[in-house]
């Protein structure tokens, strides 16, 4: 089952160790840090392993929720729109609080 895991860099060694959780756990997580190859187009292997994911972590911080840019915004707009073509009764996108912050309203259904 793949898994994509979702960060800002501020919250790498979080993501990291969530990843090593998961593969020990017999799982298939994708996290860029481990997953990614050196040439490889990162922005086109990201959105396909969105729609091949069964699940999307979208790990939030105050860092992440804060940002005023960066590719996680892109990232997450991606998974929301892989969420919305999925009946609802599938669960894709789970918002995973890593520490005390705002839940922001896109993650509220």
């Amino acid at each position: 089952m793949k898994i994509f895991i979702s960060y800002a860099r501020e919250d790498e060694q979080f993501a990291k160790k969530l990843y090593h959780d998961i593969k020990n756990n017999g799982y298939d997580p994708w996290f860029d840090q481990e997953c990614l190859r050196g040439g490889e187009n990162w922005e086109e292997r990201i959105k396909k392993e969105l729609k091949n994911s069964r699940f999307c972590l979208a790990l939030l911080t105050k860092a992440s929720i804060s940002k005023e840019r960066g590719y996680i915004h892109q990232e997450r707009k991606i998974a929301l729109k892989e969420h919305d073509f999925r009946p609802d009764t599938y669960n894709y996108l789970i918002p995973v609080r890593i520490e005390e912050c705002e839940l922001p309203a896109r993650y509220r259904w």
